[in-house]
């Protein structure tokens, strides 16, 4: 207020010395009893409330910190499981960026390494079965030229058909006496009712 009096009577030069010079009546008229009393409760100083400076915070915008952008996870490759993609996955996938080794990168390996075994173990175990198999079937297709007699060149297979034209001649022979056994019995059947009868007769 002084100093609007000051510029309005034509001091132009209001300088340290000057304001010194009125600072106590300055603060005679800042200071008074109804402007103290008045901002200590904008404040909240007294009577004591803290609404007001916390409605002023709160109405402050804060700059809200963008939070930390988080990296892309490194694709997880497949289990390996030729021969190829073992070699291709310890190459590219069992060290990190800082050559430290991953443990279930590890595990991973260990798992289609134990896979690739078992399947060639398989293939292996089916393909020597299918040459058992193949190397059995030509031994029985071929004919079995071993000599079995001596005095006479006589082969496996001859003595086969031998013995199965042998057994037809006996079955032949058992089917011959039968037949012969069973006429007889028929005819001292008839010879004997023919006996009874004439025996009735008289």
């Amino acid at each position: 207020m002084r100093v609007k009096l000051g510029v309005r009577a034509g001091t132009k030069d209001f300088n340290k010395v000057k304001f010194l010079h009125v600072i106590k009546d300055v603060r005679k008229a800042a200071f008074t009893n109804s402007t103290i009393r008045s901002s200590f409760k904008k404040a909240g100083i007294w009577p004591l409330d803290s609404t007001g400076v916390l409605r002023k915070l709160l109405a402050v915008e804060r700059v809200q910190t963008p939070p930390p952008t988080a990296l892309p996870a490194p694709p997880t490759p497949s289990t390996p499981v030729t021969a190829a993609d073992i070699r291709q996955f310890t190459k590219k996938h069992l060290y990190n960026e800082h050559g430290t080794i991953l443990p279930h990168r590890v595990e991973k390996l260990s798992r289609g390494s134990i896979a690739s075994a078992a399947a060639r173990q398989l293939a292996e175990d089916e393909l020597k079965n299918a040459s058992v198999a193949i190397q059995s079937r030509r031994r029985r297709q071929q004919p079995d030229r071993r000599q079995i007699q001596k005095g006479g060149t006589i082969y496996v297979t001859d003595a086969r058909l031998k013995a199965a034209t042998r057994d037809q001649l006996e079955l032949k022979k058992e089917e011959r006496a039968t037949l012969r056994a069973a006429k007889q019995a028929l005819k001292s059947l008839q010879k004997s009712s023919t006996t009874s009868n004439q025996q009735n007769s008289i």
